[in-house]
């Protein structure tokens, strides 16, 4: 049989990391057994849903390269499928119209939480004669009584519930649409989805959902429940952590490939083993390697990650990352610059930890608008100014190669006794405006000459 996945979200904001786990574990368990992975956008909900929102999150499942088999589906084009559904089990009494108020409704809410009991809609087992006339009405879905539902959670193990736990949910509004419980599970069906393999946010929906499957189609898809996300305290990812969706993670220089190397590693494991392109993943990704016991946001991993990849991916790739960076800052960048930053590239990498570090790092190269800021920055500037002269002087006399003025500078401290910290940090700070940079006198020599002089003469 042909494994069929899907990640259907709904597009109410960004595509939130978990969905993205979600999506990718979707996508490769489709692969890993050679079937169609699908995206379905659940936007029926037209208050909370957006068209940015719905490209916010194609964009970044395209970026992550968790892309579609087929044609993305679109659920409120199957509105009218969904209608004709509800009522198909109401002609086969599997549901019924109920025309409780919300006063009545409340009570019965009441009386669930204080008697632990499901709630029960006197119109159950009413007959159609005995229905108000010009009244709204709700679907409900008929939860046959004294059953048990047995789930083999291809995550979880097997899980049973008993369906007087389930109240008579609603599938058709009083306004006549469709609920979330409908549509997703009539989509399912009609994209012959075979697995269905989500949050365990889910599981409750599972369990009602279950009685829609059975109605409509006689073979259930398999279930799989991916426990949630937890911040660094054991809670439930929110708004409110530092990094909650993909949009946050690009926007701070993270590289697609360790961001998905990280998501995968969020609670799925393989041999012990740390680092996975997208490629290998999808070869031996396996459901039940996935663990049972939320996973834990680690930013320090994420950080030692991107690093990794910083350092092992192609340099090309790295520099044509950063370009894009730099010119989305508007900066503009003639072929001297980008010259010269791509000979500065391998040492500045070394020092960043993500493509934003790297742009920040190489700043100075392009732009020298940049102030020196803090006041013990500024005392080791003026504290060293009575070398300024000599050392440019000499410095107009050198060759322009890094291993002659690596002979000037060792001379120059030897001549004046002092330590070469005394002159090296002042001339890091006007070159670069920092304390750490690659070797200054290979700075220096990829910055020419004419430049070097110039911000000397200017800041010292």
């Amino acid at each position: 049989m042909n494994i069929i996945t899907r990640f259907a979200p709904s597009p109410s904001g960004s595509l939130h990391i978990g969905g993205a786990r979600t999506a990718l574990f979707n996508f490769l368990y489709a692969k890993a057994k050679g079937g169609t992975f699908k995206i379905r956008i659940e936007n029926t909900d037209s208050k909370r849903e957006s068209e940015e929102s719905i490209q916010n999150i194609l964009q970044s499942l395209e970026w992550l390269g968790v892309n579609t088999d087929q044609e993305i589906v679109y659920q409120n084009k199957n509105f009218d499928k969904h209608v004709k559904v509800s009522k198909l089990l109401l002609k086969k009494k599997l549901a019924y119209k109920c025309y409780l108020d919300n006063d009545e409704i409340s009570i019965l809410q009441k009386k669930k939480r204080e008697n632990n009991s499901k709630i029960e809609s006197i119109w159950r087992n009413k007959v159609e004669s005995d229905h108000p006339k010009n009244k709204d009405y709700v679907v409900r879905l008929k939860v046959p009584e004294n059953e048990t539902i047995v789930i083999n959670d291809l995550i979880q193990g097997t899980i049973k519930v008993q369906s007087k736990e389930i109240d008579d949910f609603i599938i058709l509004r009083s306004d006549k649409t469709p609920t979330f419980l409908l549509s997703s599970a009539v989509d399912d069906i009609e994209m012959n989805i075979t697995d269905v393999l989500r949050g365990d946010d889910h599981l409750t929906n599972t369990f009602r959902q279950y009685y829609i499957y059975k109605f409509l189609k006689p073979d259930l898809p398999n279930f799989s429940h991916i426990p949630l996300i937890h911040n660094e305290l054991g809670k439930k990812l929110s708004k409110r952590d530092n990094v909650t969706s993909i949009e946050d993670l690009r926007s701070q220089g993270y590289l697609k490939e360790a961001v998905v190397n990280y998501l995968l590693r969020l609670g799925w494991s393989n041999k012990n083993k740390e680092f996975f392109t997208l490629n290998e993943a999808k070869k031996i990704f396996d459901l039940r390697a996935i663990g049972k016991s939320p996973a834990m946001i680690d930013e320090k991993k994420m950080i030692s990650l991107n690093s990794h990849y910083m350092k092992s991916l192609p340099i090309n790739k790295i520099f044509a990352l950063l370009i894009k960076e730099i010119e989305k800052n508007d900066f503009k960048l003639d072929k001297d610059k980008k010259d010269k930053i791509f000979i500065l590239l391998k040492p500045l990498i070394e020092r960043a930890n993500n493509i934003i570090d790297l742009f920040k790092l190489s700043i100075f190269i392009y732009n020298n608008d940049e102030k020196i800021i803090g006041k013990e920055n500024i005392e080791i500037i003026t504290n060293s100014s009575s070398y300024k002269d000599n050392i440019i002087k000499g410095l107009i006399k050198c060759e322009w190669k890094k291993e002659i003025l690596d002979e000037f500078f060792k001379n120059f401290v030897k001549e004046q006794r002092i330590s070469f910290g005394l002159i090296g940090k002042p001339l890091r700070l006007i070159l670069t405006k920092r304390l750490t940079s690659p070797s200054i006198t290979f700075v220096m020599e990829v910055m020419g000459k004419k430049e070097v002089i110039k911000r000397l003469k200017d800041i010292w």
